[in-house]
């Protein structure tokens, strides 16, 4: 997914907390923890295969911390939210560290080896996913959230 969709997909997750009566300060980690694990795109290239998009790194990492601080917890729902949003259109890998397979990947089948972005935009599935969740984004902040 593109990074858009992974904030939109926090967004909608903070406002689910927030009609839920979870404290904003406490529920803003979500929006945080969706776009987290693609910050390990900066330091390369085919960041899908990094220990970031692994979920037993974020799980072992942030589990523990979760049950002394409850900021963790908000900040772990949204890093899952995420990687099962790139099980989509990639794949994760799921079993790492016991595999390094990517998991999932409806774009991954296509074999495409070059100019990634322009064969995901000609996707119809990936584009309307992308604006479900950028309208959902936009409706759940416009409805939900107080100004």
């Amino acid at each position: 997914m593109l990074p858009s969709a992974h904030f939109a997909s926090g967004v909608v997750l903070f406002t689910i907390a927030h009609v839920l009566g979870v404290n904003p300060l406490l529920a803003l980690p979500i929006v945080i923890g969706a776009v987290l694990p693609d910050f390990d795109y900066l330091i390369g290239r085919m960041h899908r295969t990094k220990i970031t998009h692994a979920p037993a790194f974020w799980f072992l990492s942030l589990t523990p911390l979760a049950i002394l601080f409850p900021y963790f917890l908000f900040l772990e729902i949204g890093v899952f939210a995420h990687l099962i949003l790139d099980t989509i259109d990639w794949g994760v890998m799921w079993l790492h560290p016991h595999k390094s397979n990517l998991y999932g990947g409806v774009m991954r089948r296509k074999n495409i080896s070059n100019n990634w972005t322009r064969h995901y935009l000609s996707h119809n599935g990936m584009i309307s996913l992308e604006l479900t969740f950028l309208i959902a984004a936009l409706a759940a902040s416009y409805f939900f959230l107080p100004l």
